[in-house]
């Protein structure tokens, strides 16, 4: 950003704050109204001070707006008049040191590049699939035939290194690095004076891109011993998404400081594009939606239907991501004037998160004046993050609680509420709201012939024509995702006993349970003894008397649920002697 743009931007908010403080009566103002346009005056203060520090190095920076709690507009408190006159003050001042500056002298130029240029390094890998594929697809018919294909790593190395060139002057391919525990190699490209090293990796398997993750590890050790190292990047360029978690990947390999020895460094992971693959869809809007008249009192904003999916931060790029869908059920178009996510200590508008950034099978929403026309629906993603207007990350720790505000053309508002979870647990959301739904019956009993189902180390009865009373409780998949490798244990008061799932004349120890399908667990196997009932209960002989109960806790246990499925029951002792 120019001097130019930022005395633009500061002009522009010198008049609007001038606007609000020209009614002396107004000495209250409302947070969710202006706390905007404080952040919106903090981006511009924090980006002259790192890129103009010779000038703005002594700009103050306070933390405003101070927002006096009490009943004021709806509970949500209030900033004082004097923070507003603060804030006018500091812009201010900045108008009036511009104005004082010989432009010409005070560029980029005079900043210190070497910060600037792992960002720009950054930037060109994250967007390295937009410059691949515009010379794979020359848009000249008679050049398409010298259109430049990715085939291997060195192709993906030559087109890397032609686009860092010159911005690096001192950019190399292939410096060799000091041996380490007999192992030695050559760093792909790198920068002695930035201390830069990028390791470039291209999956060309599955199984190749298996080998990758473990690769980079070993080459951390390797590449420690290169003197100038202090910052180690790795890039994958996966154009088929054959790197089967690219966000546990990056997030298990990047590190903002590591120390290795004497030496301490920043490893960064870098996958091109980087796809979501994991994004929780929200819930699909029901074409079957009963017909529904919009109110005539009421905007046509009150028949738009929001569905939002799980919300998440992602540390990779420091962006949170809304999945939804929307379904405008009215006779009017409906038009969204723009999106904001509000969280405890700042206000995020949507926006674009520019090339490489996929939201898997979604689209992304667009981030002001969204139309729906009349009875449409769209599905896809809001993006909140690092942009053009407002570059700084978005980092969250743990679960957070948030507001997505939409803000409606004709002038009404709508906030969800939202708890945002760091990306890497979405996968594990993702599971448990496609895992299988076990629902179980009540138990049943059922003489079944001794010979085929009693328990091996049991001796049978000297008749035969004794039956086995089998009591057993069938187990249905409600879900819409298969339950795999269910296994099913009794909790009794003398311990736990692993329990067999019996049908059609077989018994086995683990089942899966397709949807809409169904198994039967065998409780107990009884039969005569003596004057009592022996009752087997998995691998546990017990004897009882006639009428006596077992309480027994059921547990369900299976592959791809997140927690067990438990039902309480009780088991008695009955023989028809």
């Amino acid at each position: 950003m120019t001097l130019d743009i930022a005395m633009a931007k500061l002009r522009g908010l010198q008049e609007y704050a001038l606007g609000l403080l020209k009614d002396k009566r107004w000495e209250l103002y409302d947070p969710r109204r202006f706390t905007d346009t404080f952040e919106r005056f903090a981006a511009l203060r924090d980006h002259l001070r790192t890129h103009y520090n010779a000038v703005f190095g002594d700009l103050p920076v306070r933390d405003y707006p101070r927002i006096v709690a009490g009943t004021d507009f709806d509970g949500r408190g209030c900033i004082p008049r004097s923070e507003l006159e603060a804030l006018l003050a500091d812009i201010n001042y900045c108008l009036l040191v511009i104005g004082q500056v010989d432009q010409p002298t005070v560029t980029t130029e005079t900043t210190n590049i070497a910060e600037a240029v792992p960002r720009v390094v950054s930037l060109a890998l994250r967007r390295f699939h937009s410059a691949a594929r515009a010379l794979a697809n020359r848009p000249r018919e008679e050049k398409r035939a010298k259109s430049y294909v990715i085939e291997d790593e060195y192709d993906v190395q030559d087109l890397l290194f032609a686009m860092l060139k010159p911005i690096i002057a001192d950019l190399e391919r292939e410096d060799p690095v000091s041996k380490t525990a007999g192992d030695c190699g050559r760093v792909d490209l790198s920068s002695r004076s930035l201390g830069l090293v990028i390791e470039v990796k291209f999956p060309k398997s599955e199984g190749r891109a298996r080998e990758i993750p473990r690769e980079c590890s070993e080459r951390i050790v390797l590449y420690s011993r290169w003197p100038e190292l202090r910052h180690l990047v790795f890039f994958v360029y996966d154009p088929s998404y054959r790197i089967p978690d690219a966000d546990n990947f990056i997030a298990g390999l990047s590190s903002p400081s590591t120390r290795w020895g004497e030496k301490e460094l920043s490893v960064t992971a870098i996958v091109s594009p980087w796809e979501m693959t994991q994004v929780p869809s929200p819930k699909p809007v029901s074409p079957s939606l009963p017909e529904a008249k919009p109110d005539p009192e009421r905007g046509a904003e009150d028949t738009l239907l929001v569905r939002v999916g799980q919300a998440f931060c992602t540390t990779e790029v420091g962006a949170v991501v809304v999945p939804v869908s929307l379904s405008n059920r009215s006779e009017q178009p409906n038009t969204i004037e723009d999106v904001t996510l509000v969280l405890n200590e700042r206000t995020v508008k949507a926006s674009h998160p520019g090339g490489g950034l996929l939201l898997g099978d979604l689209a992304w929403m667009a981030a002001s004046d969204l139309r729906l026309d009349t009875w449409a629906s769209i599905t896809g993603g809001w993006y909140f993050g690092p942009s053009k207007v407002d570059p700084r990350p978005l980092r969250l720790s743990g679960p957070t609680e948030g507001k997505l505000r939409l803000n409606f053309v004709r002038g009404g508002t709508e906030e969800i509420d939202l708890v945002i979870v760091p990306y890497a647990a979405v996968k594990d959301l993702r599971e448990h709201w496609q895992s299988p739904k076990l629902v179980t019956e009540e138990p049943r009993s059922r003489e079944t012939p001794w010979q085929q189902y009693g328990p091996e180390s049991v001796t049978r009865p000297a008749l035969d024509e004794y039956p086995v009373i089998r009591v057993s409780v069938r187990v249905r998949n409600a879900g819409a995702k298969s339950a795999e490798s269910c296994s099913a244990v009794a909790v009794i008061p003398d311990g736990e006993e692993k329990l067999s799932w019996g049908s059609n004349g077989s018994t086995r120890s683990t089942v899966s349970i397709a949807p809409g399908g169904y198994e039967d667990v065998i409780l107990a196997e009884m039969h005569p003894g003596g004057d009592k009932v022996l009752a087997w209960i998995g691998g546990k002989r017990m004897k009882g008397s006639r009428g006596e109960h077992i309480p027994m806790k059921l547990r369900l246990v299976c592959n791809n649920a997140m927690t067990p499925v438990e039902k309480d029951l009780v088991i008695r002792f009955e023989y028809p002697f």
